[in-house]
């Protein structure tokens, strides 16, 4: 075989038994899903639209600022190391990492299960754990972790807010190379800033914030996602002035997990990264929405017609 094509033969050869299959583009208005991944165009994350948010109402929203590097994540240490953030719960803490810049972060997590980079901003990120355990057990004693940050002022009574952020890393803690798990991100509120955190510190985990006084919850939305960092954002209307957020897992239970045949697996950590993170009035966000026709609905014979934005040389899908 002449040494050109030996050497175009042995790239597909390497090609295929390291990834299955050489990598293509994803074509996002074909209606195929191009490169392999298990998601076709607009739910592909190659083919999303990012919208850039510059205002906010949230201070450090991307975890540059820290006061610290991680030293053990046993919570009495670390549980402010991100500036204006605090860990949501007691016993039960997310963790704080800034790429290579700390030591303890570099061996638990970056050379483990790195993010995809570049970061969405920055080197700073948070991580959010939800718990599934083989034996099932009540919804408030669950390991659930959350970030909390007492706002400079509070989310007004009726008003509609939206919180955008990035989320990345969908995995299981024990399966690194294996299942990619679709997360709920939820938001919840609370009047008082000493409510954080909340919980017990004698406990496993304390669930979700509204098993205790004062919480609502805001909103949450579900993310998906082959390893890249998705952009989305909650939209939510605030039932009382809140001066206090969390974000986090929902109040649901993840479906048990079974032990592997040596007994290893009792308990696991379902994982994603947030980064990123945006405040404002739904007014005051940089995006125009497309919405239902007046009086336009599913009722009798007529179809529900959606109005566009009018913007200049658009497609739409």
């Amino acid at each position: 075989m002449p040494a050109k094509y030996l050497h175009t033969f042995m790239m597909l050869l390497i090609c295929f038994l390291t990834t299955g299959a050489c990598a293509a583009q994803e074509i996002c208005n074909n209606g195929k899903d191009d490169d392999g991944d298990g998601l076709a165009d607009l739910h592909d994350p190659d083919c999303q639209c990012h919208f850039i948010v510059t205002d906010n109402l949230l201070q450090n929203g991307s975890f540059e600022m820290y006061d610290h590097c991680p030293v053990t994540y046993i919570y009495g240490n670390d549980y402010k190391i991100a500036n204006h953030w605090q860990f949501g719960s007691y016993m039960n803490e997310a963790e704080y990492y800034h790429n290579f810049h700390c030591s303890y972060d570099s061996g638990l997590v970056m050379l483990r299960m790195p993010p995809l980079l570049p970061m969405p901003d920055g080197d700073g990120f948070i991580s959010i754990h939800n718990a599934a355990l083989v034996n099932p057990i009540p919804e408030n004693q669950m390991l659930k972790t959350y970030v909390g940050q007492c706002l400079q002022a509070p989310l007004k009574e009726g008003e509609q807010y939206t919180l955008s952020f990035y989320a990345g890393r969908f995995k299981s803690w024990d399966n690194l190379t294996g299942n990619i798990f679709p997360f709920n991100v939820a938001l919840f509120g609370h009047a008082d800033c000493n409510a954080v955190p909340f919980g017990t510190t004698s406990a496993l985990g304390n669930g979700c914030p509204t098993n205790y006084t004062g919480w609502v919850f805001l909103g949450e939305t579900t993310i998906e996602s082959s390893g890249a960092w998705v952009q989305s954002k909650i939209n939510f209307t605030v039932p009382n002035d809140i001066n206090v957020i969390e974000i986090g897992p929902d109040c649901s239970v993840l479906p048990q997990i079974p032990d592997l045949a040596d007994s290893t697996t009792f308990l696991d950590y379902h994982l994603y990264y947030l980064d990123d993170l945006h405040l404002l009035p739904t007014r005051e966000f940089p995006f125009e929405y497309i919405h239902l026709q007046v009086n336009s609905n599913c009722n009798g014979n007529g179809f529900p017609v959606l109005e566009s934005p009018v913007l200049a040389n658009a497609s739409y899908q």
